[in-house]
């Protein structure tokens, strides 16, 4: 009875070091026009390895990215869709590196939906929509609307504060005017904080 007692103690425990939940909060400029990317997350780390004097892990799970803008440049200066109101829920694969308090990460989504309104392109009666569904496929060929983040951390206690730079695809029906997909790759600065039990 008391090494059952123990297992399922160990186990909670162990269940209990890999879970961490976020909120994200961060801001750009694209084309002289202010972009918000917010999100939140929830992480499931699988392994941890030894490395360095430090350790390394990986794991998954799900991310809610908002992304808002008044008018948003899918390509260069040349061609705006205003209004813009999308999230992202996307499944992420997480990494991260740590040693002693210092933690380095990285982090991206994988695959997930999109949902928001119809953008307008500016000075035309053109409504698009969002890709609806995502797929990273790497850079150009990927589908929809994609979050990354590079990022360096201070863990203390149960919270990890973090800053960083979130790379970010997002996608509209249609071509843009090259004849190209409505597809616009940007980064934005983000601060964060992370709670693990």
């Amino acid at each position: 009875m008391k090494l059952l007692v123990f297992l399922l103690a160990f186990n909670a425990y162990s269940f209990a070091q890999n879970q961490k939940v976020g909120i994200t909060l961060g801001a750009g400029s694209l084309e002289g026009e202010a972009v918000n990317v917010n999100a939140i997350d929830y992480q499931y780390f699988l392994q941890n390895f030894s490395l360095f004097q430090g350790k390394l892990r990986y794991g998954f799970g799900p991310r809610i990215s908002t992304i808002s803008a008044n008018k948003f440049a899918l390509y260069e200066d040349e061609e705006f869709v205003e209004d813009v109101a999308l999230t992202l829920a996307n499944i992420a694969f997480y990494s991260e590196f740590q040693l002693q308090d210092l933690i380095l990460g990285f982090n991206i989504d994988l695959l997930g939906i999109t949902s928001g309104k119809s953008g307008t392109i500016e000075d035309t009666n053109e409504e698009v929509d969002p890709i609806k569904t995502n797929l990273l496929l790497w850079a150009e060929n990927d589908k929809g609307s994609l979050n990354s983040e590079f990022w360096l951390g201070y863990h203390f206690d149960n919270v990890t504060l973090r800053g960083g730079l979130a790379h970010i695809v997002l996608e509209y029906e249609g071509d843009n005017p090259t004849n190209e997909k409505r597809q616009r790759f940007f980064d934005t600065f983000f601060l964060s904080a992370q709670y693990s039990f």
